[in-house]
């Protein structure tokens, strides 16, 4: 018995899973798993997590045996699968699935409907579902609905619920999300650069771009770009409280309206943060250029980068 533990791990936003799957194909019929105890009744594929220390074959080997009892061959593995979902108690799941095909087994195929495992907490119940016939039956994943499981390729299938995406906007939602932002100049081209980014938890968004220098602003175009690309980015995640930190204090003045916009980047910077003010809370934090603030030397280098500046 393999006592080591699943490849799963909780994190603030969800939790991660690492798994394997298997493909028990007859024809277009396939053996798929049921928990008896779930009120609401859906199939799944045979299969698991991967423990640490084990490979995925041993772990596909592993859990036939655990849940019909016969020890398989495994033959090739044939799809990866990205899953991003939210269970029942709404948490989001991050998995990744490894999916392997077996060699024939005469055991394996003439398994009957009902066979039960003691696999899982409440057991599971095994049965063929006919993939042709099956449009009321709710199974995951459902590529297995159109895969060519005789294929020699190795298919990759990424799958985002609503669920997944409405729990992570929630979650989201409740996080201040902290921004660096910064621009830069390019004399050589007359090109202006900007970068960004954006934390909210764990996760890191960069963001830069570059444009044309058509009123002369030189840098302060791309410092003003910036904030509006990580506020930008900020509404689309769901944030509601975000924390800009800036070295030029004109982006701060012109989106509080304590100086006055003249040029027309300026004014049309000054519109858009009004819009943006009402829909979060927004706050600047000033911070010093160059003396090795991490954020602040990222967004420095992206802006940078964006418009042809090259490091010294």
């Amino acid at each position: 018995m393999n006592t080591s533990i699943d490849c799963t791990f909780q994190t603030e936003q969800g939790k991660f899973n690492f798994r394997t799957g298997v493909i028990i194909a007859n024809g277009r019929k396939v053996l798929m798993a049921r928990n008896p105890k779930e009120k609401r009744e859906y199939y799944y594929s045979v299969g698991g997590r991967v423990k640490f220390g084990e490979s995925v074959e041993d772990a596909v080997r592993r859990e036939v045996e655990e849940e019909t009892g016969i020890v398989c061959e495994v033959d090739k593995m044939v799809a990866i699968h990205e899953n991003f979902f939210a269970n029942e108690e709404g948490v989001p799941y991050h998995e990744i699935s490894l999916f392997f095909t077996l060699k024939p087994d005469e055991k394996l195929l003439t398994l009957p409907d009902g066979h039960r495992t003691d696999d899982g907490p409440d057991g599971e119940i095994l049965k063929w579902i006919d993939l042709d016939n099956c449009e009321k039956i709710t199974i995951y994943p459902e590529f297995f609905k159109t895969m060519d499981f005789t294929s020699n390729e190795v298919e990759h299938f990424i799958t985002r619920e609503d669920s997944f995406l409405q729990k992570t906007k929630e979650k989201a939602v409740d996080e201040t999300a902290i921004a660096y932002t910064d621009g830069s100049y390019n004399p050589v081209n007359l090109m202006w650069g900007y970068g960004a980014c954006l934390l909210v938890g764990s996760e890191e968004y960069e963001l830069s771009g570059r444009g044309e220098d058509r009123y002369s602003g030189h840098q302060i175009q791309g410092e003003t770009t910036a904030v509006l690309a990580v506020c930008e980015k900020a509404l689309l995640l769901g944030i509601k409280r975000l924390e800009i930190r800036y070295d030029y204090e004109g982006v701060r003045h012109w989106a509080l309206g304590t100086w006055r916009a003249k040029k027309p980047y300026t004014q049309d910077y000054a519109r858009k943060m009004q819009e943006y003010r009402k829909q979060m809370e927004i706050t600047f934090i000033h911070v010093r250029a160059h003396i090795g603030i991490e954020g602040n030397e990222r967004v420095d280098k992206l802006a940078k980068a964006a418009c042809g500046v090259m490091e010294k």
